[in-house]
């Protein structure tokens, strides 16, 4: 009978009722006006299984149809009809299912863990995180973009070709002008400034002073310098090298 019963009201074999143990269950019965033949006994057995099978049909969820509208809405956070029109958003370009949708919902809802509601939906655990992760791409991928607001990727793919052609644009434009000057020594150039050290500091400072040697050498090539002048300059006193 599937209890606990002490040792007392059970025959020496462990399993069976004593007497002492019937007479108490006669005198129980009779103060208590409870009076079960076998029949009755049967029956009152038979209306329990009933019951729960009833109640087992209802927690099935794999038979949407069959729960009932109000509890619909309390497991899945919408009505069924709502779900329907969720799924006919998704099902042309995803792959997730109705029931995946569903068990998604009732994810977010209910706020149990994935083995609770896998257990709902009788899946193992592990297929159930894939079941509703195809549900969960689907939902972020078609229905998000249609209903709440565009998405960085349709930003791109609307103007990407924008971009590339104003960027191919770019490079056949004369944006700068390169320059080439030939590198002649102090002494053939008579009138060319000259400062001292001293004065040269005053202009520049000493740190520009000292890196001047190493700042220029980097711009040589084959002993001659290369810049590059900025076509268009914002400030006219001034050219951008």
């Amino acid at each position: 009978m599937n209890c606990f019963m002490c040792h007392q009201h059970l025959c020496d074999n462990g399993e069976d009722f004593n007497s002492d143990a019937y007479n108490l269950l006669a005198t129980i019965g009779k103060e208590n006006n409870i009076f079960l033949n076998a029949k009755e006994i049967e029956n009152l057995l038979d209306d329990l299984r009933d019951a729960c099978l009833k109640e087992k049909e209802n927690q099935n969820y794999n038979y949407l149809e069959r729960i009932p509208k109000d509890r619909f809405k309390d497991e899945f956070g919408i009505s069924s009809t709502d779900l329907d029109n969720l799924y006919n958003h998704v099902k042309e370009n995803g792959t997730a299912s109705k029931m995946a949708l569903a068990a998604y919902l009732m994810y977010l809802r209910t706020g149990q863990s994935q083995a609770q509601i896998a257990s709902k939906f009788r899946m193992s655990q592990s297929n159930f995180s894939r079941y509703i992760d195809t549900a969960r791409c689907d939902l972020i991928n078609i229905f998000v973009p249609l209903h709440l607001g565009i998405t960085n990727r349709q930003v791109l793919r609307d103007n990407c070709t924008v971009i590339a052609k104003t960027l191919y644009n770019l490079g056949e434009e004369n944006i700068v002008t390169k320059c080439r000057f030939a590198r002649l020594a102090i002494n053939e150039i008579l009138d060319f400034p000259r400062f001292t050290v001293d004065e040269l500091k005053k202009i520049s400072g000493a740190y520009q002073l000292s890196l001047a040697k190493s700042y220029i050498g980097d711009h040589l090539y084959n002993g001659e310098y290369e810049f590059e002048v900025m076509k268009e300059d914002k400030h006219p006193n001034y050219q951008s090298v």
